[in-house]
């Protein structure tokens, strides 16, 4: 089985359309990960995302004091790392600031419009266009404003999209 399709399969496991059997049967024929980005696997999302951060901000910490300490890993990491830390701070937020809470009554017709667009089309273009539409229903709050208007790349499990989905 190809790795596109055990991504398929883990988004539709996280939107409920496919249970551990379909993942477990997905997973096992995915062959061994020959690139860097594959590797990031633990035995949960939560945990292998934890554990990728740890490696990335440890390999980020160690070029800073010598650029070449990881000049035997096949892959230039310090593009890789700081997007890939990127990545994971859209689908996680900041690990150092509680995660803040959206108002029920934000929720409105507007903004799940834009919210659902974007998830569905993979396309997270509208971001800013999101915060726009939370803003003018009364949303103040800086984190969640601030990640919608961030210029960054954003992906499917951005933690602002499902929040305001309610798929936290």
């Amino acid at each position: 089985m190809l790795p596109g399709m055990a991504v398929a399969v883990a988004e539709r496991y996280a939107d409920g359309l496919a249970n551990d059997e379909d993942l477990a049967c997905e997973r096992r024929g995915v062959p061994f990960p020959n690139e860097y980005s594959e590797w990031v696997v633990g035995l949960s999302a939560f945990n292998g995302a934890r554990q990728a951060v740890d490696w990335l901000t440890s390999a980020r910490d160690l070029m800073k004091i010598d650029p070449d300490a990881l000049r035997h890993v096949p892959i230039p990491l310090d593009a890789t790392v700081n997007r890939s830390v990127l990545l994971l701070r859209d689908i996680f937020g900041n690990p150092f600031r509680p995660s803040p809470t959206l108002d029920s009554s934000w929720r409105t017709a507007a903004v799940l419009s834009v919210a659902h667009g974007m998830y569905e089309s993979r396309s997270f273009d509208h971001m800013p266009a999101l915060a726009d539409a939370l803003e003018a229903v009364g949303c103040t709050e800086l984190d969640i404003l601030e990640h919608c208007r961030s210029g960054g790349e954003h992906v499917r499990g951005c933690w602002v999209v499902d929040l305001v989905l309610g798929r936290e």
